[in-house]
């Protein structure tokens, strides 16, 4: 039994794929597997995995299927997994030769649930070290601030199988990496971080951390389950607190993102943002509070204290979008 299995969805990572799975087979740390899923791709994806199974037959195990999306295939993998400790690396990524080396030395040394590590984000023309908090230990629940300095991403990061038990990657909906990674991090009795950046986040062609599109919608879905899971908990008023903050900065940049992307019409972006403030009405009595004073200078005042009045926020989208009557209008309730 491998002590640790590593989980990599993949969906038309043709030119990716090899750096990818290159950095996994030279790990310096031997009693892992990978369980490679690739999610139905129509290029030569497929082809290049099969031929890392030739070469490395003990460490990669392969599944080919049909296309489900990434939440059915990262949760077909945890299915799969063999090891005591998981972890996740995206097909289009890659990652340090000693990375699960470091985290798993870690994960031992202090009897840890989840340990994770700095990483780097590339793009067309640079490398940028992305960097948290040094000497992170602790869990969300006696330490509710740790909640506004994670990356809930599931990358990056080793985990205690056991953590995921009773959790899941949910179904038909995108952001689907918050809800379940920000679970299991609740979970946790103690997270630890590596100061080193040893895991390698491509992004994607214009440069972009991702893409967004129509289906914006889903992480009000997604911070909505959230809120029912925090009130099941019945934890401290701090770390509910916390979890307002991080909803609330969230959701106002993806309000930032649609206005800055140019796809969309303003009644589109409209909508969405008039949905962000109905949800936070009506679960965080005080947000409105909150959110002004944490402002950190007067142009974050400004752009803060515009976001709380529609009428003058209407203005504004106005004056950055022209009207298009065939607008794909798709709002959700709450």
């Amino acid at each position: 039994m491998p002590k640790i299995s590593v989980i990599i969805p993949t969906y038309n990572v043709e030119d990716k794929i090899d750096k990818c799975l290159n950095s996994l087979a030279n790990q310096s740390f031997e009693d892992i597997e990978f369980i490679v899923l690739d999610d139905g791709s129509k290029d030569k994806t497929f082809d290049i995995i099969k031929k890392y199974k030739e070469m490395y037959p003990e460490k990669f195990n392969i599944i080919s299927k049909d296309n489900e999306g990434i939440s059915a295939t990262r949760n077909k993998g945890i299915e799969l997994a063999k090891g005591e400790y998981i972890g996740f690396v995206d097909g289009d990524d890659f990652i340090e030769n000693n990375m699960y080396e470091k985290l798993y030395d870690r994960i031992i040394e202090n009897d840890s649930d989840i340990v994770f590590c700095d990483y780097f984000e590339i793009g067309k023309n640079k490398k940028v070290k992305v960097m948290g908090d040094k000497d992170f230990f602790g869990n969300l629940r006696t330490n509710p601030e740790l909640i506004n300095k994670m990356y809930f991403s599931p990358w990056n990061k080793l985990y205690k199988k056991t953590l995921f038990d009773d959790i899941r990657f949910p179904l038909d909906t995108k952001y689907e990496d918050l809800e379940a990674i920000l679970k299991v991090f609740l979970k946790a009795k103690k997270i630890e971080k590596v100061d080193l950046p040893l895991y390698n986040y491509v992004l994607n062609d214009n440069g972009e951390t991702f893409t967004i599109d129509e289906n914006v919608y889903d992480i009000l879905k997604v911070y909505n389950h959230l809120v029912m899971y925090f009130k099941e908990l019945k934890d401290n008023e701090s770390m509910y607190r916390e979890f307002e903050k991080l909803s609330t900065n969230s959701l106002f940049e993806y309000v930032r993102l649609l206005v800055t992307c140019g796809k969309f019409d303003y009644v589109f972006i409209y909508d969405f943002y008039l949905q962000v403030l109905n949800f936070l009405d009506k679960y965080f009595k005080s947000w409105k509070m909150h959110y002004i004073f944490a402002a950190k200078n007067f142009k974050d005042f400004f752009v803060r204290t515009m976001y709380l009045r529609p009428k003058n926020y209407l203005k504004f989208l106005k004056k950055r979008r022209k009207y298009k009557k065939d607008i794909l209008f798709t709002g959700f309730t709450l």
